[in-house]
């Protein structure tokens, strides 16, 4: 009946918002006190929301419980269906304010608003450039460049290079062979 009538009588006692049910009020408590209550069993991850713990477990899992009715890719997420399915219908629903552009998924829209702010969020230790999240590649490039850092490294032949597509390029050279690993910022990667 109260979602009938709009009645709120759950207030929250530290930023008054208003809800509907007590069970509302209880979660929305966890954003003030930063409890997580929910603990994958998988590792050691924990979450404010059983529904988001259960989602995330999927991760591990690889369960796919949402089919595409159009093509039959399969998802693990209904959004990510749900996002999908505007392949098929050619909706955009996220229009920029800015231009003529939309699209269809709402981080390639936030992607694409950084180009109308001018924000540059990331600052070159070594110099006054700075950089948007798109060029961030462009960033972490330069530097590089500047301080001679080589994090790519051919655990066989010991060859460092700068960039991992430079490292795969490297691998279709006669030595591609030897390249079966590669150390990356101390972290040892399988191919």
């Amino acid at each position: 009946m109260r979602t009938q009538t709009g009645e709120k009588p759950f207030q929250c006692n530290l930023c008054d918002k208003t809800f509907t049910w007590k069970d509302n009020l209880t979660r929305h408590m966890r954003t003030h006190t930063g409890k997580k209550p929910y603990k994958c069993t998988h590792c050691d991850k924990t979450f404010s929301l059983q529904n988001i713990q259960i989602k995330y477990w999927r991760t591990h899992t690889g369960e796919k419980t949402y089919p595409c009715s159009h093509c039959g890719k399969v998802f693990s997420q209904k959004k990510n269906l749900r996002n999908h399915l505007r392949i098929h219908s050619g909706e955009k629903p996220y229009k920029c304010s800015h231009c003529d552009k939309a699209f269809s998924d709402k981080s390639n829209y936030m992607k694409h608003l950084v180009r109308h702010t001018e924000e540059n969020p990331y600052q070159c230790s070594h110099c006054d450039k700075s950089r948007s999240s798109r060029g961030i590649v462009v960033y972490i490039s330069q530097l590089r460049i500047r301080t001679g850092e080589k994090p790519f490294q051919c655990n066989k032949c010991g060859n460092l290079l700068m960039e991992y597509s430079t490292y795969k390029s490297f691998e279709d050279i006669p030595r591609r062979n030897l390249m079966n690993a590669v150390t990356v910022s101390g972290l040892f990667l399988e191919e």
